[in-house]
């Protein structure tokens, strides 16, 4: 790819869907320049106009009383779009996004930023980590922790729970930890290697032979002659 200058971004939010009147509660972001992580990220909690759910507090570890005095998204959007479009000395840099399981932060994010300042992330380069794993290591469980596992990265900050920003470090890792093991971003772009892709998976997979026994296939037929009828 020609850009390097990436973005790992992570939100929290109320709940799983933004089209339901869910919300982001907390946004992250990490850059990686040139295969290292910089000392320049973004956090912001945002306040939230309903009482976040257990299930929330649990996973996030975001209280109700954290977002008392905090700022609406619509306050924080153009900071947010400033860091994807700009290096750390103001110039002119866009980010490629890369984000795990990048259609749900995504919608979050396209909406809040159209409902707050009329733009979205659209013509953003995006590489969603899931699709980057479930091509370099088919067969690898999809979730971060898993990854990061895998690679001996330190989960220890997630203890208390996961966080916008604290899962953009730990992206961050993961996906120097990916493309230094040989995984190739383009491979998320470019359908070519896609096809090929699936074409080499799908070659390697083991052939499953399963058996039956006469019981079983017994009760098989017994079952068909007590519908009666064809059920297509």
């Amino acid at each position: 790819m020609q850009q390097n200058r990436y973005v790992c971004l992570d939100t929290e939010t109320t709940g799983l869907r933004v089209t339901a009147g869910s919300r982001m509660i907390e946004i992250g972001m990490v850059e990686v320049i040139d295969g290292k992580i910089t000392n320049r990220q973004y956090q912001s909690h945002l306040k939230c106009n309903e009482k976040l759910s257990d299930v929330v507090k649990k996973i996030s570890n975001i209280t109700d009383e954290m977002l008392i005095g905090k700022p609406d998204f619509s306050e924080i959007a153009n900071d947010v779009m400033n860091f994807l479009n700009k290096d750390a000395n103001g110039n002119e840099s866009k980010a490629t996004l890369v984000i795990h399981n990048a259609k749900f932060d995504l919608s979050f994010l396209n909406f809040q930023l159209q409902e707050s300042i009329n733009t979205d992330l659209k013509d953003f380069a995006v590489i969603d980590t899931i699709h980057l794993i479930r091509n370099h290591i088919p067969g690898a469980k999809l979730n971060l922790d898993s990854v990061a596992k895998r690679y001996d990265i330190d989960l220890s900050e997630r203890e208390q729970g996961h966080g916008a920003l604290i899962d953009s470090k730990i992206l961050a890792k993961v996906f120097l930890a990916l493309l230094k093991d040989g995984a190739n971003p383009d491979d998320v772009f470019n359908q070519e290697a896609k096809d090929a892709i699936i074409a080499k998976r799908s070659v390697n997979l083991e052939k499953r032979i399963f058996t039956i026994s006469e019981q079983d296939e017994a009760s098989h037929r017994d079952l068909l002659a007590k519908i009666g009828s064809e059920v297509w």
